[in-house]
């Protein structure tokens, strides 16, 4: 009801504000250190989990949600509203150096919980609509970009959580998951990229990265690798991108 959303919304507020000093506009000792952003948001996202645990989408999932909103056109362009990267503390003269026209966090909680955000904003906004529309009032889709720009955050998301897996698994690193994109949902995912325009250099490379080390896996062992369609799809997503990177 009205009332479990203005809680919610109180909720929100107070995790909001826990962030909001980092861009409060004092001296140094208004600034967040990254550490306290990265413990907080942790924090927050094991309290908001309580006493359920976290559940983490399939490849399959992530690949439909992708494909889904591409499919709609609900997500902005980055052009409009700029890519969500979680980049590093700033310690080597590389961090971020991709990233500076993105907006910025500093782990996947806090880009989990910039989410939660846009979600309880979109909620009590539609609240308001439909309180607006029993007492006659008229409508201004305030709602409207606000669901945008949460389409964008959660492809953003999954994009970030790709890019943290694959990148440790082509590295030679250890996963924290076992989730694996088979070459149907990379192509689904490259193809929902390039269309909703949300694509950068470090996901499809990743992504392009992994379709290479797992074709090569297959043909090792006989068998055939990716299909055509997957293929073709994966190819008008590059090309549709205009990305060109190392793995091109």
């Amino acid at each position: 009801d009205g009332e479990g959303m203005r809680e919610a919304d109180d909720v929100l507020n107070d995790i909001v504000g826990l962030s909001s000093d980092t861009t409060s506009g004092g001296g140094d000792n208004d600034v967040v250190s990254v550490e306290s952003r990265l413990e907080a948001a942790e924090q927050i996202m094991n309290q908001l989990s309580i006493p359920q645990t976290k559940n983490t989408f399939s490849s399959r999932e992530c690949s439909n949600v992708c494909w889904a909103l591409a499919k709609l056109r609900v997500s902005p362009p980055s052009s409009a509203f700029a890519l969500g990267r979680v980049v590093g503390d700033g310690d080597d003269d590389e961090s971020g150096k991709d990233f500076l026209s993105s907006r910025q966090f500093v782990s996947l909680d806090e880009m989990a919980l910039d989410v939660v955000s846009s979600t309880l904003q979109v909620r009590m906004q539609l609240f308001e609509e439909a309180r607006k529309r029993k007492s006659g009032g008229s409508s201004n889709g305030a709602w409207i970009p606000e669901l945008s720009r949460l389409a964008g955050k959660v492809m953003d998301l999954i994009a970030v959580k790709i890019i943290n897996e694959y990148g440790m698994r082509n590295d030679g690193g250890t996963s924290s998951t076992n989730t694996v994109f088979n070459p149907q949902e990379m192509a689904s995912v490259l193809w929902a990229y390039a269309k909703a325009n949300r694509a950068d250099d470090a996901l499809f490379s990743t992504v392009a990265a992994e379709l290479i080390r797992q074709t090569g896996y297959a043909l090792e062992r006989g068998g055939q690798g990716p299909r055509p369609q997957e293929l073709s799809n994966t190819i008008w997503a590059f090309a549709t991108a205009g990305i060109r990177g190392e793995q091109q």
